[in-house]
C-alpha cells in the first residue's frame, strides 16, 4: 500500500506538471509579445510582506502551544516553527510537523503539544483561507462557481464547530485512543484565545495576498479595483495547493488554480509569470525565515 500511495502521489504530481507545461506551451507567443518591465521597490516590499506573514504564523503557532498548556517563551515557539518550514518541500505534507515534534522533544516539551497544536493549526489555516475563497467567489466578474458558495459556507461551519473547545478536546482524545498513544488531557481552550489565533491567521493570509499583488506590480501594471480580488484569489489558490498533499508546498497545483481563478481578469502570460516568479519569492522567504529561526534558537 505504501508503494501504491507513493506511485499515485508522484503520478498526480507529474500530471499536474504536464498540464501546466501544456498550458504554457500553448501561450508561448503571448509571452514573447508581451512587454515585460521589472520594478524592484514593489518586489522588495513583497518580500517584506512575506516575512511579516511568517512571523504572524510563527506567533500563532506559539500562542496555540500556550493555549494547550505549554509554558513556552515566544522566542522558543517561533524558532521551532520557523526552522521546521524547510521540511515542507519534502512530499507528504507532514514533515514540517515531524520536524517540530523532534525539536519539541529535544527541548523537553510534553509529547501531546505538537500533535494537538498541528491539528488546530491546520484547521485554522483552512478556516481562515476559506474566508478569502468566499470573497473571491463573490468578487469574480464572471463566476461559474457561485452555486458552490453555500457548500463552502457549510464546510466553514463544520470546521468552526470542530474548533469549539469541548468538541476539539473530545476529538483529540479519541484520536489518541485510536492511535494507542495516551496523551495528557488538554486544558479548556478559551474561545477568546481561539479568536485571537484566527485573527493572526487571517492577518497572515492577507499579508501573503498583499505580497502577491506587490510582486505582480513589480512586473506589470495592476488596476487598483482588482486588488481585493487578486489578494483573495491568491489565498484561495494557496488553499487548493494546501489540501493537495501529494504536491510539496502545493507546487504546480497552486499556480494552476490561480490561472483558473484569474482567467478573464488578467492576461494569462502576466498571471503565469507572476505565479512562477512569486514561487521563487516564497522559496527565498522560507530560507530567510529559517535563518531567523536559527538566530532565535542560538541561545538554546
Amino acid at each position: 500500500m505504501s508503494r501504491l500511495y507513493r506511485a499515485l502521489r508522484w503520478g498526480a504530481l507529474a500530471l499536474v506538471f504536464i498540464l501546466w507545461a501544456h498550458a504554457l506551451w500553448t501561450q508561448r507567443d503571448a509571452f514573447y509579445q508581451y512587454t515585460w518591465r521589472v520594478q524592484w521597490p514593489p518586489l522588495l516590499l513583497a518580500q517584506g510582506a512575506l516575512l511579516l506573514q511568517m512571523l504572524s504564523l510563527a506567533t500563532a503557532w506559539w500562542y496555540l502551544l500556550v493555549l494547550l498548556g505549554g509554558s513556552v517563551p515566544w522566542r522558543v515557539g517561533a524558532s521551532m516553527w520557523l526552522r521546521a518550514q524547510l521540511a515542507r518541500y519534502v512530499p507528504g505534507g507532514v514533515w514540517d510537523v515531524a520536524g517540530r515534534a523532534w525539536i519539541g522533544r529535544e527541548m523537553g516539551l510534553p509529547g501531546h503539544l505538537v500533535p494537538a497544536g498541528a491539528v488546530l493549526e491546520m484547521s485554522f489555516q483552512v478556516l481562515s483561507a476559506a474566508f478569502f475563497l468566499l470573497s473571491v467567489l463573490f468578487l469574480l466578474p464572471q463566476n461559474p462557481w457561485r452555486p458552490f458558495v453555500p457548500l463552502i459556507g457549510a464546510g466553514m461551519l463544520l470546521i468552526g464547530a470542530f474548533l469549539w473547545p469541548p468538541l476539539f478536546r473530545r476529538a483529540l482524545l479519541w484520536a489518541a485512543r485510536r492511535l494507542h498513544r495516551p496523551i495528557a488531557v488538554p486544558p479548556p481552550l478559551p474561545f477568546s484565545g481561539l479568536l485571537r489565533v484566527l485573527g493572526l491567521y487571517l492577518l497572515a493570509h492577507a499579508l501573503q495576498g498583499v505580497g502577491f499583488v506587490l510582486f505582480l506590480r513589480g512586473i506589470s501594471p495592476v488596476p487598483t479595483p482588482h486588488v481585493p480580488l487578486l489578494v483573495g484569489a491568491y489565498v484561495a489558490a494557496w488553499l487548493v495547493g494546501y489540501v493537495a498533499v501529494f504536491a510539496p508546498t502545493g507546487i504546480g497545483v497552486r499556480e494552476g488554480a490561480l490561472v483558473l481563478l484569474l482567467r478573464g481578469v488578467l492576461s494569462m502570460p502576466v498571471v503565469t509569470a507572476a505565479a512562477l516568479g512569486y514561487r521563487v519569492w516564497l522559496s527565498l522567504r522560507d530560507g530567510l525565515a529559517a535563518g531567523v529561526g536559527f538566530l532565535l534558537a542560538r541561545r538554546d
